[in-house]
């Protein structure tokens, strides 16, 4: 397992990297493993854990943790992450994504994952990422950065594997989109259905007074 976290280097960096914050929000698909589709997505601040997850959550989506929380790589998991299943020997976000896109997982110059940070539970303040110009492991210290980007994910094969529908409604998966239901009461007067109940890329269709339905534009 590859679950020991690369810090050295940090030194030779005197003070926050930052990057212009005028395309917030701006999403770029990197990949897909084990039925989720990860983005990365740009945020806007100090790349915090805090930020990289306020960010994906603004983007409709989950965020991976630095691990997968799988097959015993939950060392830097926890249960608010997707969880997904590399097939692998590799526990690290960043090294899985760099095989899946570059080839190799310890290319710490892939150039898709440049300034892309992940979520860390452990990590105190700061997220983990990469910076692909820069040779210093995969996992900087996202407090010393601004404005680039966090890496976030969408269940592609089963998007009610993480919490999307409000108000605890039960999600039902239709393939290609998922349903949300109240039960026996009708939908609350406060939730009409329009594009603000569903994630981006989504639209809302109306399917009775208990429920709606969110589906790929």
């Amino acid at each position: 397992q590859q679950t020991g976290k690369m810090w050295k280097f940090l030194l030779f960096i005197a003070a926050a990297i930052a990057w212009p914050a005028s395309t917030a929000g701006q999403q770029e698909y990197l990949t897909t493993v084990d039925g989720w589709a990860f983005y990365k997505v740009r945020a806007t601040g100090a790349m915090t854990s805090a930020n990289v997850k306020a960010t994906c959550e603004a983007a409709g989506m989950g965020y991976p943790c630095y691990t997968t929380g799988v097959h015993g790589c939950d060392s830097d998991w926890a249960p608010e992450c997707v969880k997904f299943d590399y097939g692998g020997d590799l526990c690290d976000t960043p090294l899985i994504l760099s095989e899946a896109i570059c080839g190799d997982p310890y290319s710490f110059t892939c150039q898709p994952l440049n300034g892309a940070f992940v979520y860390s539970p452990t990590g105190g303040a700061g997220s983990c990422g990469l910076m692909a110009a820069q040779m210093y492991g995969p996992c900087l210290d996202g407090a010393l950065f601004s404005n680039t980007y966090a890496v976030c994910a969408v269940g592609a094969s089963n998007p009610c594997a993480r919490p999307r529908c409000p108000h605890d409604f039960q999600c039902e998966n239709r393939h290609d989109h998922y349903v949300c239901l109240a039960g026996n009461e009708s939908l609350p007067e406060t939730l009409p259905c329009h594009s603000a109940s569903c994630p981006k890329g989504m639209y809302c269709k109306q399917e009775g007074q208990t429920s709606f339905s969110c589906r790929v534009a």
